[in-house]
This record gives C-alpha cells, structure tokens and sequence, in this order.
C-alpha cells in the first residue's frame, strides 16, 4: 500500500476527517509520527520533525530513520517498527537515551502502534515520543538521579564532577556510584562518557563539524583524547564512524567503558 494510503488507513481508524496529527500538536511534550510498511515516515507533528533536526514535515516525508539519526539508533528504532509489523502487537514505554535538539542527549520513551487497513492486515506504525523529564511520566532510574541526568545531558561541553553530581543528588560519592550501577550498570564517569559519545556520535553523523569542535563541544579535553576514547568505546575513529555512517553501514553503541 503507498504511503499516502497509510496514511488514509490511518484516518479512518480514528475517525473521518479528524485532524489527528494537528491534535497531537496541542499535546505539550509529545511528538507524533507515522509511517508506512517500509518504515518511511508519512506524517509527523512540528515536535517530531524539529526532534529530527528538520523544518518542516516535508523534510521527512519518505525518508527513515537512518535519514535523520545516527544508524546506531536507527537499525534500533527500526528493530522496533519491523517487531509490531511482525506481530501486530503494540510496544509500549520504550526507553532510550537520544540525541535530541541542540545537541542534548536526554531520556524519551516511546509507545508504538501497528496500523491495519480495513482487512486487518498491518500496513504500517503510529507512535508517539516523548521527552521525559517533560513529560511527568514514572521512569524510576530517571526519577531517582533525575538531579544527576538533567545536569550531565544539559552541561556536555563542560568538566563533570562526580562529587558535583553526588551533591546533587544529596548523596554521597559512594551512594551515588552505588545507585548507578544498580540502575544502569555502569558508575557515573562512565555513564557520563557514553552520554558524550552518543552525542559526538550524532554530531558526526549529522553534521559537518571539524573533529576538534565536535569535542569541545561534548566535552572532552581535546581533539586527541576525544579520538582516544572514540576508538576505544566504539572500536572505530570519529573519521571512521563518519565514513561509515555516510555509506550506510552499521555501527555500533557506545559503551561507555
């Protein structure tokens, strides 16, 4: 079926001529997306296209997700959309970590929705995103160190403390370690590393910045030990990434060891 008839599907699930997507812009903090059964985006709230790094929703009508994020996020994105194809079951509260706008790395959870034409086949997916420390949404590792998070996401480009992230949270340096490695399996300096990474990665990826700028503005001292821990985490150089992400081949996440 062609995208436009996903999209009609769609529409006639929810009611005749109602203006769906136009609803979903008066929904503080959600962003709203469709698309068709080869994962193209069909339509998409002004949220979700600026989430994308585009203007408008012409920009990413027929394009994936390995258009507008690092394929590292795609193929995972897309895992996702091709499992509620294949079972035709909803997917709901999907947590990730994303390069969001202006270069912010945050916590969005998604819900995903199969779209069946009039015969009941699945012709396509309907999700909508949302940032969570916007949202008021019940995510406990985010509730919990939500001081810690918001703090790394929005101070990249500086020099992060633990002892700073620890006074924060009102804990101190050995509770904190503590609980992260509880929650996210890893101590804070290395959850802070994979937040840069995951970052740099999207810079990379989407972008035409030098390698210096790139790491200056995710924080790390300079050009050469951003290069350093690159390849140690991700296996591969910032330049190598770059390449990679370019001819379409698939890359792996940062560890953040």
């Amino acid at each position: 079926m062609s995208s436009r008839g996903v999209k009609q599907a769609f529409l006639s699930l929810v009611g005749p001529g109602l203006p769906v997507v136009e609803l979903f812009e008066h929904l503080p903090g959600v962003c709203f997306w469709l698309k068709d059964s080869e994962l193209r985006f069909v339509a998409g709230t002004q949220s979700f296209v600026q989430l994308c790094g585009k203007l408008n929703e012409y920009e990413i009508m027929g394009k994936t997700d390995l258009d507008m994020f690092p394929v590292v996020l795609a193929e995972k994105f897309r895992a996702d959309d091709r499992e509620v194809m294949r079972t035709g079951e909803q997917r709901l509260n999907l947590v990730e970590l994303v390069p969001g706008e202006g270069g912010t790395v945050d916590w969005y959870s998604t819900n995903k929705f199969p779209v069946r034409d009039g015969k009941g086949k699945v012709i396509g997916v309907a999700g909508t995103t949302r940032l969570l420390r916007k949202s008021g949404q019940v995510l406990h590792p985010y509730r919990e160190l939500a001081e810690a998070l918001d703090y790394i996401s929005q101070n990249l480009g500086k020099s992060i403390e633990v002892r700073s992230l620890a006074k924060l949270q009102r804990m101190s340096i050995s509770q904190l370690e503590r609980r992260f490695k509880e929650l996210f399996q890893i101590t804070p300096a290395q959850y802070i590393i994979k937040v840069r990474l995951t970052a740099a990665c999207r810079a990379l990826a989407t972008t035409r910045e030098g390698i210096a700028r790139i790491a200056r503005d995710t924080g790390f001292y300079d050009a050469s030990h951003f290069c350093r821990v690159f390849a140690k985490n991700m296996g591969i150089t910032p330049t190598a990434y770059r390449t990679a992400y370019l001819d379409g081949k698939i890359l792996p996440e940062p560890s953040g060891k």
